[in-house]
């Protein structure tokens, strides 16, 4: 009986030390490996399925008997093959019920967003408004190219400063009231101008935070109707995606309403907030193998602690998480460092690029590992 035990017990613990060892991350006050370290592959050592937990030891568990749970592993990719360009639209409601502050995080979520875009290639860019009415608020050629008006930031800038030295909701250029109608057809005067471009794809997003009250589109009805006989037609010219996302206080009609126009599978509708925006924009950009995903959470044995909705750069990419406790990751694919460190790998190496995750008050409560490969290698 007593041999019996003891092979019992040491099976366990065997089994204890294999979880461990699985676990390339660890989680306490000062993060984990070290940006931009390079790692060897073990049997053990990759999870291309992103779905590493991050285990439960002491090194994990604050005084409060909190620890962090779920995918601490990201894998992504660098090679040629990610290379894309697009011509992106972005549809961005103004009407009287957004504040300032709510437009503020909105653009700088849009702002992010084509940071994303345009780590993979050329951007070009243009920005439709709507309240009452509509207008073309920018164009922007060749964002992430160096081109004339290439710079993203002084397109934010210049669409901050338009009516009359804002982006400005319900401002008296375009009026308080929510018009699709109008706001859509001046994103199809824009595309109608576009010629489709070999390695160029089409990307509209529209943006609202209520329903229509203005213009000719009122109902699902009206948009259905306005979709067949005017709009699908551009959709098919040049095979167009769009994302649709409504923020709060827009109600499930509104939310129907811009649905119907959404043909991408990817995209939540119903957004919790405009701080769940960043997050929820950064879901809809997949390039290649240059973006991973998950989910952790912030738990004691009784009770999970949400993060707060946060976002930043880490050395070779950017990341957002929301909510719910779900991350995304992108890889900057232009950065000439990263690039010359990914050519420079032997066979089963990868950098590592952690990011840190924070509590309600600013405090680092973890971190999630982005392993990087060679394109060839993650194959």
């Amino acid at each position: 009986m007593i041999q019996l035990r003891q092979l019992i017990f040491m099976s366990f613990l065997a089994m204890f030390i294999v979880f461990q060892n699985c676990s390339d991350v660890s989680f306490d006050s000062a993060g984990s490996d070290g940006s931009g370290s390079v790692g060897g592959l073990s049997d053990d050592s990759s999870d291309p399925d992103n779905d590493t937990d991050s285990g439960f030891g002491d090194d994990n568990t604050n005084d409060d008997g909190f620890y962090l749970s779920g995918d601490s592993l990201g894998v992504v990719s660098l090679g040629a093959e990610n290379q894309e360009n697009f011509n992106l639209v972005y549809l961005l409601d103004v009407s009287g019920s957004i504040s300032n502050s709510d437009m503020d995080v909105a653009l700088d979520a849009f702002r992010r967003l084509t940071q994303k875009y345009s780590q993979a290639g050329l951007v070009n860019l243009t920005f439709v408004r709507f309240g009452t009415r509509a207008d073309i608020a920018g164009r922007y050629s060749n964002i992430g190219g160096g081109g004339p008006n290439g710079n993203l930031d002084d397109a934010i800038a210049d669409l901050r400063r338009s009516n009359g030295g804002k982006f400005a909701p319900g401002g008296t250029e375009l009026g308080g009231r929510t018009n699709y109608s109008d706001g859509l057809e001046n994103v199809r005067s824009v595309l109608e101008n576009v010629t489709p471009m070999s390695g160029y794809k089409n990307v509209l997003y529209f943006f609202t935070d209520g329903a229509p009250n203005e213009g000719t589109i009122r109902d699902l009805g009206d948009m259905n109707e306005y979709l067949q006989k005017t709009f699908n037609a551009t959709i098919s010219r040049l095979d167009l995606i769009v994302h649709s996302f409504g923020v709060p206080p827009i109600l499930s009609s509104g939310a129907q309403i811009i649905a119907a126009v959404d043909n991408s599978p990817m995209s939540p509708v119903e957004v919790n907030s405009f701080q769940d925006l960043d997050f929820a924009l950064s879901e809809t950009v997949v390039i290649g193998n240059l973006t991973a995903r998950g989910t952790v959470k912030w738990q004691s044995a009784k009770t999970v602690q949400l993060l707060p909705p946060q976002s930043g750069q880490s050395k070779y990419g950017q990341f957002s998480v929301d909510s719910q406790g779900r991350w995304i990751y992108s890889l900057n694919g232009e950065n000439q460092e990263l690039l010359s460190q990914v050519a420079a790998l032997g066979t089963g190496e990868f950098l590592k690029d952690p990011f840190p995750l924070m509590d309600a008050n600013g405090a680092q409560v973890g971190s999630v590992m982005i392993h990087i490969f060679p394109a060839q290698a993650a194959k």
